[in-house]
């Protein structure tokens, strides 16, 4: 009896001192990180408008690729059809970035016909390099649906992640945000596995 209350004292204790450990690497294994270089196409994935006017000023893209057409609920309501895609156009032309320099889709729904549709226009423009700034706990999941892809059109997906906006990666699992969205992004590996529509 002694030894069985010994023996779950020390299985609990390790399972407390290697908690910290345990969900930092199930935080770090939705991490993908690409080497960096010069890109075709500054694809605008999270709408991070600083980090993607901070790319482009750096030089490590030609353009910014916008995709999307979600029209702003109370522009719809008055007959307008504006989306957040022209909103964030504007946003980036108001930054200082070339109006010449971005393109704008706003057909595609979804990130799969983003995919489909940044592809497209790569293979029209004879464009071969992408660099895609993802908040990083995103980042596996959007290199799973898009790198076979794109590499089936000979097109280099570069993913650069960056720090969540909503919580801290290091320690996601104390912030409500944090435990939300590292759910959700297990949850779609897992229904992809099953071969269901996850994402």
């Amino acid at each position: 009896m002694k030894k069985a209350l010994i023996s779950i004292i020390v299985i609990v204790l390790s399972v407390y001192l290697l908690k910290v450990p345990i969900l930092k690497g199930l935080g770090n294994y939705l991490v993908v990180e690409d080497e960096i270089e010069r890109a075709d196409l500054i694809w605008l994935v999270d709408y991070n408008l600083e980090k993607i006017e901070a790319l482009y000023k750096q030089g490590l893209g030609e353009k910014i690729i916008i995709l999307g057409n979600a029209s702003l609920m109370d522009l719809r309501a008055l007959g307008i059809e504006y989306s957040s895609a022209d909103t964030f156009k504007q946003a980036l032309i108001q930054k200082g970035i070339p109006k010449d320099k971005i393109v704008l889709i706003r057909e595609p729904k979804g990130i799969r016909e983003y995919i489909d549709s940044i592809i497209s226009y790569c293979d029209r423009n004879d464009l071969c390099k992408v660099l895609a700034p993802i908040e990083m706990y995103k980042t596996k999941n959007i290199n799973d649906l898009a790198r076979d892809k794109f590499e089936q059109h000979g097109i280099n997906l570069m993913i650069l992640p960056t720090n969540p906006i909503s919580f801290k990666m290091d320690a996601w699992w104390e912030q409500e945000q944090g435990l939300i969205e590292i759910y959700s992004e297990y949850m779609k590996i897992l229904y992809r596995s099953l071969n269901l529509d996850g994402i």
